[in-house]
């Protein structure tokens, strides 16, 4: 068990990627906080996690959210003490709309930005603000 009692937050827990990275760190032995939406998702992964013996928390999150991926960050350390993993994996897709580009309306780049760029940054900003407290956090040896 490699990550046993490493502490792993996941977005974009309830499908996909994150689902299965979320099986996958909780069968290494990790605490697993699943996010994302919809909140039946999540739950269902985490459910499924603490069914197969893992330590999991599914905690509905909106990326975009500034408030929201804070307060998850705080309901992890509150829950499981730190933070040592994150994987961003929240995202959404234009391809499976119908529309092509020219048709698309500006808000439905918007929410893509909003998930797939915007939620990534909340979602390492607040994690590693956690992990520099914690002492831990980036590797600051490629810095000049």
């Amino acid at each position: 068990m490699r990550l046993k009692d490493r502490v792993a937050f996941i977005t974009g827990g309830g499908s996909g990627i994150g689902a299965a990275s979320a099986r996958h760190m909780g069968a290494e032995g990790a605490k697993v906080v699943v996010t994302g939406i919809p909140p039946e998702c999540i739950d269902g992964v985490a459910v499924e996690l603490e069914h197969d013996g893992h330590s999991a928390l599914g905690i509905p999150m909106d990326v975009s959210s500034p408030e929201q991926v804070e307060a998850a960050i705080a309901k992890t350390v509150e829950t499981f003490g730190r933070v040592h993993a994150v994987v961003a994996s929240a995202g959404v897709q234009l391809h499976d709309r119908d529309y092509t580009l020219h048709e698309m309306d500006p808000s439905a780049w918007d929410d893509t930005h909003d998930v797939n760029f915007k939620g990534v940054f909340l979602t390492c900003r607040y994690a590693l603000a956690e992990m520099v407290k914690q002492g831990r956090g980036p590797s600051r040896s490629s810095r000049r």
